[in-house]
Order: C-alpha cells, then sequence, then structure tokens
C-alpha cells in the first residue's frame, strides 16, 4: 500500500471510529464545543501506524489545507467537510 492510501485509510477509519454526533459537532463549533473538538482532532490528528505516512500528512494538512479539505469531503461527506472548513479558516 502506497503512503497516499495508507493516509485515506487511516483518516476515513479515524472519521469512522469517532463516535460524535456530527450535527452537534458543527453546531458546536463557534464555541469549540467538546464534540467539535473531538471531530476535528479525528481529521487533524488521525493514529497512523507509519511514521512516514504520518509525516507526510501533516505537513499537508499545515501546507495544503484546501485539498484536505477536499480528501475530508470525499471520505466523509458534507458533515465532516463543514468541520474541515471550520478549521481551514479559524485554524485548529
Amino acid at each position: 500500500m502506497n503512503l497516499d492510501q495508507v493516509i485515506a485509510e487511516t483518516l476515513a477509519n479515524s472519521m469512522n471510529n469517532c463516535n460524535v454526533d456530527l450535527a452537534d459537532a458543527i453546531q458546536g463549533k463557534d464555541d469549540y464545543s467538546d464534540t467539535y473538538n473531538q471531530a476535528a482532532e479525528a481529521i487533524v490528528e488521525p493514529r497512523f501506524n507509519n511514521e512516514e505516512a504520518q509525516e507526510q500528512f501533516q505537513e499537508w494538512v499545515e501546507n495544503d489545507m484546501e485539498n484536505w479539505a477536499g480528501l475530508v469531503k470525499n471520505l466523509g461527506g458534507d458533515q465532516w467537510y463543514e468541520i474541515a472548513q471550520n478549521v481551514v479558516e479559524n485554524g485548529y
């Protein structure tokens, strides 16, 4: 599996394993509620087993956030994308 596949799989697993109500997370984004913070953490800091993939992901998030947000949308849908866009616009 190449690094892009590892990143996509790890990110998708992180979103799937995040046990929050995304509608509540979106509602709480302006106040940085616990629910929002958990959802944001799932997409900004997924747990990697591959150090090289983790480094590449972190560099990508820091330097190419719009494309990162697009991947979040492709993997998780519109609600995850809304959380990612808030991270892009307001930081994490």
